[in-house]
């Protein structure tokens, strides 16, 4: 469901808050099923829009964006912070 990957953003601002008080950062590792709509959304749009690029970053992997048929160069041009791609 959508309503938890909110939930998810939510945790992983928190988890980046605690990351920058103590002079690390917070990233998220992707896989297919974020790139798989539901509801009409992207997983994945709903957890960018729901999280803060001042304390979590994506690691983006292109595999995971390729294998459910997404477009990694145009999903890199909307994602605030990318940290590192996997390939």
């Amino acid at each position: 469901k959508l309503d938890d990957y909110k939930k998810y953003a939510e945790k992983f601002n928190q988890c980046g808050e605690i990351c920058k008080k103590n002079g690390l950062r917070f990233a998220y590792h992707n896989h297919d099923y974020t790139f798989k709509e539901q509801e009409g959304q992207m997983p994945q749009d709903v957890l960018m829009q729901n999280t803060s690029a001042d304390t979590v970053d994506y690691e983006m992997d292109i595999y995971w964006v390729v294998t459910p048929g997404a477009d990694p160069e145009a999903w890199l041009k909307n994602m605030p912070a990318v940290s590192a791609c996997a390939m």
